[in-house]
């Protein structure tokens, strides 16, 4: 497996992942404060826009992880969300997703067509195995997965801690030879 994967422009066409910039900040610190948000990822409430740029800033510099923001087509420029591709296992060849979508550009298709691309870049890099982990009530994250052929591969009660509260945990999975892989939408 190739690691780290290079931070690559992606596009299919409806929408592009490319290299996070300083002026995403406002639009990420105005996703992260959305109640959804809140509601299935750790960033805290009183999130500002330093530490947007504080969170751009070490994501760069993390060797683990490949971090795109996310762009529609018909919104060239504007951060519609980011999705991280997070190194697990080096010998296994396993990878890891995360991912966020502005409010703004929900109910678009938007992550439905980012994942698919992040999916298929790792496993043109030689990922065998890519994983999502979310919270279990995340059904909107779910039903993404599955619609991806994701496999459930079971639910750990009580396994995350999130915001002070215990939740339940859904890992999914999907492996290279359970995948039909398309080319990975590279615009360099």
């Amino acid at each position: 497996m190739t690691w780290p994967m290079e931070l690559v422009k992606l596009s299919d066409g409806y929408v592009t992942l490319r290299e996070p910039v300083v002026d995403d900040a406002d639009d990420l610190t105005a996703a992260a404060q959305d109640e959804q948000s809140q509601k299935y990822t750790k960033v805290p409430a009183d999130y500002t826009h330093e530490m947007a740029v504080e969170y751009l800033q070490a994501r760069a510099a993390d060797p683990d992880t490949v971090m795109w923001a996310i762009e529609l087509a018909e919104e060239p420029g504007r951060y519609a969300g980011n999705l991280e591709i997070r190194l697990i296992a080096a010998n296994s060849r396993t990878v890891g997703l995360a991912f966020t979508t502005a409010p703004w550009a929900r109910r678009k298709g938007v992550m439905t067509h980012a994942v698919k691309l992040a999916r298929d870049y790792a496993f043109a890099h030689g990922a065998r195995r890519v994983e999502v982990s979310t919270q279990a009530g995340n059904t909107a994250s779910r039903m993404l997965l599955q619609n991806l052929d994701f496999v459930l591969e079971g639910v750990m009660q009580g396994s995350r801690e999130h915001k002070g509260q215990r939740v339940d945990e859904a890992l999914f999975s999907v492996s290279a030879a359970s995948n039909t892989i398309d080319e990975a939408g590279v615009t360099e």
